[in-house]
């Protein structure tokens, strides 16, 4: 259920803008050179701005989430504090471990248009971009869509002291909502294929409000190069 799962993404309120320059440059599978994009307009919900349209992680104060533009993050499964998981942009890795990578999806446009069908998120998808090489550094992206809002994308990055692969656990891709759940084939995923989002089936409607936002949640294994 998304509202048991916690994360820990840094100071609540910081822009990523003040951290790092956007990439403008929408990922091609199976390659993502890091970062997140594009550089666009963010609302802040305790100033009360609220986009009237339907746009993905749109907001730089989630309360719960922080600023969605950093919507991607990865953690070993050890990495708990005090009953809240622990996300990292960038992770140390070692050849044997389990990498869990979560992306954070919601629709941004008020939640009283959730009856509204031009205020909802048509055609959604996710696409991940896992490189197929080994690297000391392996760089996991994540790209949302849909046919009636912009695409945005963010990854990050699993760090080791030797060359290494991040290989797609079979049978651990989950999408987590207030739903009972979805699941995606994390294999196909890996190679890059696009998979519809939703909310109670994988329709690629995504309405709007964080009740039908969603966690896209899947698993690698690290195997030496």
């Amino acid at each position: 259920m998304i509202g048991v799962v916690s994360s820990i993404m840094g100071v609540l309120g910081v822009s990523l803008r003040d951290l790092w320059e956007p990439d403008d440059a929408l990922p091609g599978a199976p390659t993502y050179a890091g970062g997140w994009g594009p550089d666009r307009t963010m609302y802040r919900l305790h100033e009360d701005e609220i986009p009237t349209h339907p746009a993905f992680n749109a907001f730089s104060d989630n309360a719960v989430f922080g600023d969605e533009r950093n919507f991607v993050g990865m953690r070993l499964p050890t990495d708990v504090v005090n009953g809240d998981n622990v996300w990292s942009d960038r992770l140390e890795v070692e050849p044997g471990d389990t990498v869990i990578v979560r992306a954070f999806y919601e629709n941004a446009a008020p939640d009283n248009y959730d009856s509204i069908p031009t205020s909802w998120l048509q055609g959604a998808t996710a696409r991940f971009y896992v490189p197929a090489e080994a690297s000391e550094d392996v760089s996991v992206g994540v790209t949302l869509s849909a046919s009636n809002a912009a695409s945005v994308w963010d990854g990050a990055t699993a760090l080791a002291s030797e060359p290494v692969r991040l290989v797609p656990i079979t049978g651990s891709g989950i999408i987590e909502t207030n739903a009972p759940g979805l699941d995606f084939d994390a294999v196909s995923a890996a190679t890059g294929a696009p998979f519809h989002l939703g909310f109670e089936t994988n329709d690629g409607v995504i309405k709007p409000g964080f009740e039908y936002a969603g966690y896209i949640v899947m698993q690698f294994r690290v195997e030496p190069g």
